[in-house]
């Protein structure tokens, strides 16, 4: 059974490396076609370079747990984006909590 796993597996790998090939041949060939257009690209196995995903320094109000501008927490969380078109900035009242759908955590 293990024997015949193996095999399997095998016979796999052997198949999406032709798949592979024969779409990369197709792209190469639509590649060499835009190259006579004057439209020059070329292929990059993996991520593009300088791209870099999920590493953003910003800080997170919900890992702080409070609102910077309310100072307490609310269910569901909020932060001081929530306050954006409030002049001056200032905590919420528990009428504009519940008027937005949030409740004040103890």
């Amino acid at each position: 059974m293990v024997k015949r796993l193996k095999e399997l597996k095998a016979e796999r790998v052997k198949l999406e490396g032709k798949l592979r090939n024969a779409a990369l041949a197709v792209v190469r060939e639509a590649i060499a076609d835009l190259g006579e257009m004057g439209v020059h690209y070329h292929i990059v196995e993996g991520r593009a370079p300088g791209k870099v995903v999920g590493t953003s320094k910003a800080p997170v109000a919900f890992e702080r747990g409070a609102c910077p501008i309310c100072g307490f927490k609310t269910n569901p969380p909020h932060d001081g984006r929530t306050h954006r078109y409030q002049d001056p900035k200032k905590a919420f009242t528990t009428a504009q909590l519940t008027a937005k759908g949030m409740s004040k955590v103890a």
